[in-house]
């Protein structure tokens, strides 16, 4: 028999490629900057480093563009995203409105958990009308390790006051994904650049292709466990 309330203790988000669109357009953006300082990257070498921590990404770049001011070509590159993030020109992934006041109307907590500096994830919110769904964030500013360290899923489900195993992690990428399951949490993944392979089996429960069937996965699903 399913229990009476179906549903998580809190739904801890993933924000760049799961909440929002925006690793898609951030390759062409960081090729253009970087053309623009004198030494362009490869669309090749971007796409090793999303989902990667701050520290494998600044060695990957070092090692492919070794005369590459990386300090400021991301500078420049978060100072451009935060200001699109703040005219609402960054978008939101298929269904993340909706499914944000779907949970609102059952009083499920959110957070959001993500290497971006506070200063930016509020911007991304904020620009998108979405802020006051989430009562945690948890972000890089205040993060010591980054995925796929746990560390951002046991802090944003303590921000809620909830215990991880309570807990429903949507995430798009594998460091993401374990990071969620190493915390604890039930995952999701809703893949965006990552394609699902058959071995992220290992630290998802479920797989969606969109944010638009997560309602029906919890209906389905939760209190299963």
């Amino acid at each position: 028999m399913k229990p009476e309330t179906a549903y998580p203790g809190g739904v801890l988000f993933d924000m760049d490629g799961l909440l929002f669109d925006s690793e898609r357009p951030a390759i062409p953006l960081i090729m253009a900057l970087s053309r623009e300082m004198g030494t362009p990257v490869s669309e090749d070498v971007i796409r090793r480093t999303i989902g990667c921590s701050a520290v494998l990404s600044r060695k990957i770049y070092a090692e492919s563009v070794p005369d590459l001011d990386y300090a400021g070509l991301f500078g420049r590159f978060d100072a451009v995203m935060r200001e699109r993030g703040e005219k609402g020109r960054i978008a939101l992934k298929d269904g993340a409105a909706e499914l944000l006041e779907w949970l609102r109307q059952r009083n499920v907590p959110c957070a959001v958990a993500s290497s971006s500096s506070l200063r930016t994830v509020e911007a991304y919110l904020e620009g998108a009308g979405i802020r006051g769904y989430f009562s945690c964030l948890v972000t890089g500013d205040v993060l010591k390790h980054s995925k796929p360290h746990p560390e951002a899923f046991q802090k944003a489900a303590g921000g809620l006051g909830q215990r991880p195993g309570d807990c429903l992690v949507l995430e798009d990428s594998p460091n993401g994904i374990r990071a969620g399951h190493d915390a604890g949490c039930r995952v999701c993944m809703v893949p965006d650049l990552f394609p699902w392979r058959e071995e992220m089996r290992a630290f998802a429960d479920w797989r969606l292709s969109s944010l638009r069937e997560v309602p029906a996965l919890i209906e389905r699903e939760w209190g299963r466990a």
